[in-house]
């Protein structure tokens, strides 16, 4: 079903044209020179199924448990929210859960539009993919005894993803980029598929036909989120560069931008979110390899890749409590009730996302669909989200303070009369 945040019209579609090179925002090597075209997949042709992926056995939690799920309050935020009825496309590597506990309930599909051809042993690489999706739509953990803080969970529990297979490797070869042809034609079909929101975990180089098609996905209404890339001052990268859309950097547990989150050369980042040793899940062992019980595929890892999941997950939120809301409003939203920035805005925008503002605090006012200042409305600011136990007390002092000066005040005005009246009560009349 159709979320009701958006219009769609057709007469606003573009044309598309020519190819270039991309990879992960993972940590991968970023270059500018385009690539031939490649052969890719169409959905359902046998070259790809989520059984093929490459899988790993079950792994412990990190030391230092999903420090995401407390930084962002996702149990707060999941009694208000969990992105029900939001649908997202993940544009990424294939995605693979197998018996994980956290995959119980999700609602995943998946498409395909990359070829097989660097499948290594009949296995296809779908780490980067499962991990960002499971930041997303992982099911909250439920280990009895430990504090729902200390287990994982993605921030939009409810939403639905479909996983769009574009790129073949996790952690590519600089020099052997992926053509950008199969991520131009999964952000087409999530048009084409009438999705709300489109995260982007990639980053490459500028191109007329991706630009037209991103253009084209935030005429027709749709968030779309991207990684910033991790070069550090590097400069300008893609899709996260394209007018309208949501470029994300990176911070670490001290709410600090990561050194690698990518800044520079004009690009405009939106807000950050946690990406520095991010928990999530990698794909787990399949049905015949898994073990009777055992934890999930546990892992951690660095990059804005994995920041920009969270943000999508949080305007997943933000859409399901709002539906009426554009997403021009949801992005602006989710930037006014953003953490102030603790680093330059020019790496991290208008700083973390803070998902429970977002969902509690002042919202934009309706605006028409039509409205040509639809990216313009102003939302009233809302304060950090902070401890406020030292304001409070100050309050309370001053307050305490200003009472005992009055009562002063009236003493030292009613001693000279007193004195007159020799301490006798004044006349009634």
């Amino acid at each position: 079903m159709t979320h009701p945040n958006r219009a769609r019209g057709a007469w606003r579609r573009l044309a598309a044209g020519l190819a270039a090179g991309l990879v992960l925002a993972s940590g991968t090597a970023l270059g500018s020179v385009p690539v031939d075209g490649a052969a890719w997949a169409a959905p359902g042709d046998g070259k790809y199924e989520p059984k093929t992926c490459g899988t790993k056995l079950p792994g412990a939690m990190p030391e230092g448990g999903p420090w995401q799920v407390e930084r962002l309050r996702m149990p707060e935020l999941h009694e208000l929210a969990t992105g029900d009825g939001v649908r997202i496309a993940v544009i990424d590597t294939g995605v693979f859960f197998g018996r994980s506990a956290h995959q119980s309930g999700m609602d995943l599909t998946w498409k395909d539009f990359a070829d097989t051809d660097k499948a290594r042993d009949g296995r296809v690489d779908c780490d980067h993919g499962t991990f960002v999706t499971s930041l997303i739509i992982g099911q909250p953990g439920t280990e009895a005894g430990t504090p729902a803080t200390e287990q994982f969970s993605g921030i939009a529990p409810g939403a639905t993803v479909i996983a769009m297979r574009a790129l073949q490797e996790s952690n590519a070869d600089p020099d052997e980029l992926e053509s950008l042809d199969p991520t131009i034609d999964a952000v087409q079909a999530a048009i084409d598929a009438d999705v709300d929101i489109i995260s982007i975990s990639q980053q490459g180089t500028d191109d007329p036909r991706y630009r037209a098609v991103i253009k084209k996905a935030v005429d027709a209404g749709i968030l779309v989120v991207a990684a910033a890339g991790n070069y550090g001052e590097a400069g300008a990268t893609y899709p996260a560069n394209y007018p309208g859309v949501m470029a994300v950097a990176m911070t670490d547990r001290s709410d600090q931008p990561d050194a690698a989150s990518q800044w520079g050369g004009g690009m405009e980042i939106s807000v950050a979110a946690p990406g520095t040793a991010v928990v999530g899940l990698f794909p787990l062992c399949s049905e015949s390899e898994c073990p009777d019980s055992g934890p999930a595929a546990y892992g951690s890892q660095t990059g804005t890749s994995f920041a920009a999941p969270l943000v999508a997950g949080a305007a997943a939120l933000v859409m399901e409590r709002h539906p009426d809301l554009t997403a021009a409003q949801v992005k602006l939203l989710l930037e006014e009730t953003a953490d102030p920035p603790t680093a330059d805005p020019a790496i991290v925008g208008h700083g973390i996302i803070n998902p429970y503002q977002a969902l509690t605090g002042p919202r934009p006012p309706a605006v028409d669909e039509d409205d040509q200042q639809v990216g313009k409305v102003h939302i009233p600011p809302v304060a950090a989200d902070t401890d406020h136990l030292q304001r409070n007390t100050a309050l309370a002092v001053a307050g305490v303070s200003l009472a005992i000066v009055a009562v002063s005040g009236v003493v030292a005005a009613a001693l000279p009369a007193g004195r007159r009246r020799h301490w006798k009560p004044a006349d009634k009349d």
